[in-house]
């Protein structure tokens, strides 16, 4: 996905009391919402993503044609909405979908392709050119289907005669809909029979024209005998997608694991240089690389941008080796509210961190805000180390001040950031501005059910349609939670 945008955000007015106008479906990033101050977190990295995104394009090598008509034929009635609601249905059971979750296991990529798709695709040099912009695809696969145009058969068969390589999984059966139907038929028949395959043999294959075309449950094998191999990332636990922009190829990779991914990786785009561009702080560092491997370092829920060029980042970056823990800063914080409410709870110190919610305060159970956590802290700072900063559970959002500098916005777990620059040989200061959600506020709302919905044109519900009533809520998590820790590396 290469364009986010905000749906459904609303302008309120000033002198619209909290929580504002509001819209039912909508993530409602306005100043009226306490994660407003640190928005720009989440902002810059969906601007750093997306530049690379929008600037390249998709590097796939396959296609893969989605079976419309098995769908549509097993509709109840002329018409099939195909809702999101509705996924268990129309679109998991499906071998279309079940093929396509397992080829992404193994590591390829690929595009879907429609009838109309594959009638405007040529061949070049046996790959597939679905556009001119597009990159050429190496095959098409056509996963397990009963009901299969007899026009669109015959192009494939054409693409394959030119030099394209074709994979079914197995043969359809009929033409989809009953105009025409004898004729129609006939031709399906027809090509079907020139492909000349057995009758009940699992894995075949026939040479056709310039190319080949496959009748196999196994793709993998007949993707390994064409010599289309699957990119290795997954084999880490890692998701990617791969793309290009002139002679430069970008991997976007995630991480959903709950470990960090600590792996040598060997990627198929190979280059003279590797660059890892940090789409969360915004820098670009050099990445060694020997026998084509390169170590890649990335924690639970983070993301990085490999970039293979001609053209190497002038700062290494810097493995964290070594770990030791410097410091633990759970104990002695001074907390004040700075903004939000209903009220803002007074000014305290706390001997160990936990949710503000538990804090025996009513005010602070139903507020929504921010609050800064500030202590001192001294170490001795080591010229050869690196230092990273782990804040633990933070519900939801921080901004990190060091010494008075802005150390950073951490909207996402893991929550972690290297402050080295920050930091001095002796006392530090450390400033930790938290903001937590709108919910305990609103909780606190419909308790005294006070009248806050402001809308006209639609009822204002729930996840499940239902109204919207936030009384039963328990309050939420809030706060600065920890453990705070200091690591060298």
């Amino acid at each position: 996905m290469n364009h986010i945008f905000y749906h459904g955000t609303t302008y309120s007015p000033k002198n619209v009391p909290f929580p504002g106008w509001l819209f039912y479906a909508s993530v409602n990033f306005v100043p009226q919402n306490s994660f407003w101050d640190h928005l720009s977190g989440l902002n810059q990295y969906i601007t750093r993503v997306q530049s690379i995104l929008q600037s390249s394009r998709a590097d796939n090598e396959l296609l893969v044609y989605w079976p419309i008509y098995d769908i549509w034929n097993n509709a109840n009635g002329m018409d099939k909405a195909l809702k999101v609601h509705d996924v268990d249905e129309w679109l998991h059971p499906t071998q279309f979908y079940k093929q396509s979750v397992q080829l992404q296991k193994r590591g390829y990529s690929f595009d879907f392709a429609t009838d109309k798709i594959l009638a405007g695709t040529t061949v070049d040099d046996g790959k597939l050119q679905t556009s001119k912009d597009a990159t050429p695809y190496r095959a098409i696969y056509i996963p397990a289907c009963h009901y299969f145009s007899e026009v669109t058969l015959q192009k494939i068969m054409e693409m394959a005669k030119q030099g394209a390589t074709v994979i079914f999984q197995q043969l359809p059966q009929e033409v989809p809909g009953y105009n025409q139907l004898d004729e129609r038929t006939a031709l399906f028949n027809k090509l079907i029979a020139s492909l000349g395959f057995e009758k009940d043999k699992a894995n075949q294959y026939t040479a056709f024209g310039k190319g080949k075309i496959y009748l196999t449950t196994d793709v993998n094998s007949a993707l390994e005998t064409e010599q289309i191999a699957p990119e290795r990332i997954n084999q880490t636990g890692l998701k990617f997608s791969r793309r290009i922009a002139g002679n430069d190829t970008y991997y976007y990779l995630v991480n959903h694991s709950k470990q960090m991914v600590d792996r040598n990786i060997t990627l198929n785009a190979k280059a003279a240089y590797y660059s890892l561009l940090d789409p969360q702080t915004g820098r670009t560092y050099q990445l060694p690389s020997a026998d084509d491997k390169i170590r890649v370092q990335i924690p639970s829920s983070y993301s990085w941008i490999i970039l293979a060029s001609e053209q190497q980042a002038a700062e290494p970056f810097r493995y964290q080796d070594e770990l030791s823990q410097v410091t633990q800063l759970d104990h002695d914080w001074k907390v004040s509210f700075i903004s939000g409410g209903s009220v803002l709870p007074h000014a305290r110190k706390i001997g160990r961190l936990s949710s503000w919610t538990e804090w025996g305060d009513k005010d602070a159970i139903n507020f929504s805000g921010t609050a800064a956590y500030e202590k001192t802290f001294s170490m001795r700072k080591d010229q050869s180390k690196s230092y990273l900063l782990k804040l633990g559970r933070v519900a939801e959002s921080a901004k990190v001040y060091i010494n008075g500098k802005d150390a950073g916005i951490l909207w996402s777990i893991p929550f972690q950031q290297d402050i080295t620059p920050f930091l001095v040989n002796g006392e530090n200061k450390i400033r930790i501005e938290v903001a937590n959600l709108m919910a305990n506020r609103i909780r606190q709302l419909d308790l005294q059910k006070f009248s806050w919905r402001n809308y006209h044109e639609i009822n204002f519900v729930n996840i499940n349609y239902k109204n919207f009533d936030a009384s039963d809520w328990k309050p939420m998590e809030s706060g600065l939670i920890g453990p705070v820790t200091l690591w060298s590396y």
